[in-house]
């Protein structure tokens, strides 16, 4: 992607009910910060008045294109958690990720009145974004495959093409997926302890002390199990490899 050109012909945040943006970030527990005119936007990648992101936060001022909104927003929606919770000002990602970001925030311009992927399809031209295959639209239309093909598998996108509002490696409430792995690392086991620490407060101090040491019981049971599961995968995996090297062997 290339520089931005200076124009005022695309589609800006004070063109689109703040109400419609809102509903639309927040439907992937994000949110719109939005600067007063003539303010600087924080974390702004090209500079004002390119939008601005910052964890799941979004910072826009009235002149700032809706296409640069819904790009950062897509950002956001498609980096891994670990990116997502260290985010500021620049979202990395490769050139593959960066083809779904584009081809997800034409997806999200037709979720809300006012904007249409025609129109931001339009916009994007205007702002500089360059395909092989010549403007935006005729990228989108046979040239994006790869593009929606990540998005599927990230379980971003339905096959109808529709959005699923969820980040990249959280469920649909926004919650970050664990594995058996995490689950058994002790870091993690330590974070569990100290949130379950907010249910004591409202308990008489019995009844909290009960609770408290019925969850960690819980806690490193199933990471003893887990790891006690793992470890018996690799023996049994271990124990089928010798059996088959014996055979060869015979």
């Amino acid at each position: 992607m290339s520089q931005p050109e200076t124009n005022n012909k695309v589609l800006q945040v004070s063109d689109v009910d703040a109400e419609t943006i809102d509903r639309l970030l927040g439907r992937y527990g994000l949110k719109t910060e939005r600067v007063s005119d003539a303010a600087p936007i924080n974390a702004s990648f090209w500079g004002e008045p390119e939008a601005g992101i910052v964890g799941r936060t979004v910072f826009v001022r009235g002149d700032t294109p809706v296409h640069s909104l819904l790009h950062e927003v897509c950002h956001i929606i498609c980096m891994s958690a670990k990116r997502r919770d260290s985010l500021y000002r620049d979202a990395g990602g490769n050139d593959l990720e960066e083809s779904a970001v584009c081809y997800l925030q034409i997806i999200l311009a037709d979720c809300r009145a006012g904007i249409g992927r025609t129109r931001l399809m339009q916009d994007m031209d205007r702002w500089g974004y360059s395909f092989r295959h010549g403007n935006t639209a005729c990228w989108f239309a046979g040239d994006a495959d790869d593009a929606r093909s990540w998005l599927l598998e990230k379980g971003l996108l339905t096959v109808e093409n529709k959005p699923v509002f969820r980040l990249r490696g959280t469920c649909r409430d926004g919650v970050t997926r664990r594995s058996l792995s995490e689950i058994s690392d002790l870091s993690f086991l330590l974070e569990l302890m100290r949130n379950s620490v907010q249910y004591v407060g409202p308990l008489s101090s019995v009844v909290g002390n009960a609770w408290f040491s019925f969850a960690t019981f819980c806690i490193f049971s199933v990471s003893l199990f887990s790891r006690g599961f793992s470890r018996c995968w690799r023996l049994r995996r271990r124990e089928r490899c010798s059996h088959k090297r014996i055979w060869i062997l015979v």
